[in-house]
Order: structure tokens, then sequence, then C-alpha cells
């Protein structure tokens, strides 16, 4: 691939002649400001395992040109995106039901592995009393890591939400966290970091 540092030859994005495929899209996150535009892709091309991606775009407009940040193996297909509202510049990749979570803090231009040791199912990130926090959703569980400047991670035992299984979690800056879970119609609640949980009662079928 041709590629461009601008660092000094400490990080380097590929900008054309890239060996992959992308059979298709997987997800999709925008900066706020819209200063920059993430796409992460899946390539199953056989011969060309390990090299789904994700790709930045800054230019004006967003979307015209395209480089490529960051290539790895997603096991199951299925590169997810998430931002910290945050931090500018901030940006998490996972690659679902395995433990291979990515950060970067500079916009896509170096990674570091926050190493979570569960399966991902659904993760979210924003700060808690100023300390950025990353909650992963392993079915019905969450496990919470907290990070300093330095991207060195603390990571807690994990706890039960109460759910019988989980599909999707979201969270707010004051310790509130919301899981869905994964056929139930059930919600599962904290208002206090995880500390408790409180459930909804189904909701009724259609």
């Amino acid at each position: 691939a041709f590629s461009l540092s601008l660092d000094n030859s400490k990080s380097w994005s590929q900008l054309s002649l890239i060996d992959t495929e992308l059979t298709f899209l997987s997800d999709v996150a925008a900066a706020p400001g819209t200063d920059s535009l993430y796409l992460s892709s899946i390539n199953t091309h056989a011969g060309l395992t390990g090299f789904d991606s994700v790709w930045r775009s800054s230019s004006n407009p967003l979307g015209r040109s395209w480089e490529r940040i960051l290539y790895a193996l997603s096991p199951s297909n299925d590169f997810i995106l998430r931002l910290n509202p945050s931090r500018s510049g901030s940006i998490f990749v996972a690659a679902r039901s395995s433990s291979n979570l990515y950060q970067s803090q500079d916009r896509g231009q170096t990674w570091v592995t926050p190493l979570p040791a569960v399966n991902i199912t659904d993760f979210a990130v924003t700060d808690v009393n100023g300390q950025p926090t990353i909650y992963v959703l392993e079915n019905d569980f969450i496990r919470i890591g907290t990070g300093d400047d330095n991207r060195v991670w603390r990571w807690g035992t994990k706890i039960n939400t109460g759910l019988s299984s989980g599909h999707s979690i979201t969270t707010a800056p004051g310790g509130v966290i919301v899981i869905g879970d994964a056929g139930q119609g059930m919600v599962a609640y904290s208002i206090d970091n995880g500390l408790q949980f409180g459930r909804s009662q189904p909701v009724p079928a259609p």
C-alpha cells in the first residue's frame, strides 16, 4: 500500500493500492463537530483473512477521500466503532464475540489494546468523574474499565445485570447504564455506575 506519515514515521496511514476487499461495511461513527468520519469494513475474500479495516475521512466534504488507519482480524466478521463524546479524537474498535478491543486517542493514528478479557457483545465509552470509562457487555454481564491519560486500563470484576441475555448497552457521563436484552423485551438500568441494577417489565409482543 502507498502510505503516509505525518509524525516523522511514528505512525502511518494507508492511502492507496491497499491489499483488501470491502465485502461489506459493519459500522460507522461520526466525530462530534463532524470533523472526521469513521467506517469499519469486513473482508471475507478467500485467502485474504485478517484484513478487516477501519477507515477515516477528514476531507472536505467528508467522504470524498479515505485512509485506512487500522487493519486487524474480526473473528466474527463484525467490527463495531464507538467514540468517547467527552474526549476529542478518542475512538474505540471491537470485534464482537471476541476480546479484541482497540483504542486510539489521536483519531486513529496510534492504537493500544485495553484487554477486557471478555467476549464482547457490545460496549460503550464515556467519562465518569473525569476518567475515561469503558462498559463492556458480555451477554448478561458487564465489565467496567477505567483509564488514564497514559492509556493504562484497570478492570473491575464482572457485574450481573439481572437479565438472561444482553444485546446492546449505552451510557451517560453521570454513571447511568442502560442495557437491552436479546429477545425478551427487557431493559436493565443502573444510575450508580453499576452498583445496583433494576429491570423493566417485558415489552408486550405486538
